[in-house]
């Protein structure tokens, strides 16, 4: 069929489209969806087979490096922490010392908290402040969050895991450099509380890349940890490897931080 429209600026025909026609341009409408699908899917996952095997080999460079890091979980480490909100801001010299049977922190500071320390063991913490009588409690990032005045726990759990450039199990949106070092993250702790950590710079400790200098924030507090000082316990540093079979090492080895 033909229509004739007729107007002041002449005669326009149009014809009704075939089955044909209307066949041919739903193909088309269909090749150009799912051209845009593909499109959106090669922006997500990378532009080809390259940056596929690019992105397998950085996880595994990065589960590699993770498992040496959580081999290290006998150490003492030695610095200073910030803290602050908006009341306070206050820093203090830090001893974190570290074993499968207990956390141990020490924070010294000429004014304010004095000498403060607290500890972990098992399901039992304590705290240790000045001449003050001992609060004892379950979790140690608790009281100590209260003794900072910060309003909030501290998860010292998951900074025991940032100090060593570990994001841990509870992290999301991790973020790693070109070398699988840990960049920064989002964790949130059973209270609802949720941080953002930061690893803003690096040390050579050994053969190993250890964070220097690592910020927590959260609604309800802020901290700072700038680490100068580690010692392993070699003997619980896991099982033989290439490296260390046959070397006569001693107990105990202390790196100081460059």
């Amino acid at each position: 069929m033909v229509l004739r429209v007729s107007s002041a600026a002449g005669t326009s025909v149009f014809r009704k489209p075939t089955a044909a026609s209307a066949y041919s341009w739903c193909w088309c409408v269909l090749a150009l969806a799912l051209t845009g699908c593909v499109t959106s899917s090669d922006n997500l996952v990378g532009q080809g087979p390259a940056d596929t095997a690019d992105t397998v080999e950085r996880a595994a460079v990065a589960a590699e490096r993770d498992a040496r890091l959580m081999a290290l979980d006998t150490f003492t480490v030695k610095g200073s922490l910030g803290f602050w909100d908006e009341k306070q801001n206050a820093t203090a010299s830090i001893t974190w010392q570290e074993s499968a049977e207990q956390r141990d922190i020490l924070l010294v500071a000429p004014l304010g908290i004095g000498r403060l320390r607290v500890l972990q063991t098992g399901a039992t913490a304590r705290l240790e402040q000045g001449s003050d009588a001992v609060v004892t409690g379950t979790d140690a990032g608790v009281l100590l969050g209260r003794a900072l005045g910060l309003g909030t726990p501290i998860p010292l759990q998951a900074v025991s895991e940032w100090i060593r450039g570990l994001p841990g199990k509870q992290a999301s949106n991790v973020v790693r450099d070109q070398q699988g070092r840990l960049e920064r993250l989002r964790w949130q702790d059973n209270f609802g509380g949720r941080w953002n950590a930061r690893v803003l710079r690096y040390q050579t400790v050994g053969n190993e890349g250890l964070p220097a200098l690592v910020t927590a924030s959260s609604s309800a507090g802020n901290v700072r940890l700038a680490l100068s000082n580690w010692e392993f316990d070699l003997s619980a540093a896991g099982p033989e490897t290439p490296e260390n079979r046959g070397s006569p090492s001693p107990e105990r080895l202390g790196i100081p931080g460059r």
